[in-house]
């Protein structure tokens, strides 16, 4: 359920992004939720395309939780690894010769773009004759 706000919280909110406070600054003042700080401040206008930098409302990435930004030896950069992610199943590798495929592997072909399940490494798409 959205957070409902009274505009007495809607000017304040403005104004203290305005004096250069940060959301958790904000928050605390406020009582209000970051995603509805930065959903007040978009409606204000106050968004980072803004030309001034008094009035830019930039969320701050220490305190919001989302920084993506992996620091060297953190846990992050090793989460955010191609080796840890599991691969989608559209991007799997056809089978080798003598291999089994796996009955839950979608192949994708390359040239149409048809998904389908049962391809032995060697035949050509069914749909358009491309390789999947």
């Amino acid at each position: 359920m959205p957070e409902s706000i009274t505009g007495e919280q809607r000017d304040k909110t403005v104004a203290l992004r305005k004096e250069g406070k940060k959301y958790r600054e904000i928050e605390a003042e406020t009582g209000l939720s970051q995603m509805t700080i930065a959903k007040v401040l978009r409606e204000a206008g106050m968004t980072r395309k803004s030309s001034t930098t008094a009035e830019t409302a930039e969320p701050d990435p220490s305190t919001s939780g989302t920084d993506l930004t992996p620091r060297p030896g953190s846990e992050a950069i090793r989460e955010l690894t191609p080796a840890a992610a599991p691969a989608a199943p559209n991007q799997a590798k056809a089978p080798t010769k003598g291999e089994r495929p796996d009955p839950n592997q979608v192949f994708t072909c390359t040239k149409c773009g048809t998904d389908f399940r049962e391809w032995d490494g060697e035949e050509p798409c069914p749909a358009c004759g491309g390789t999947p």
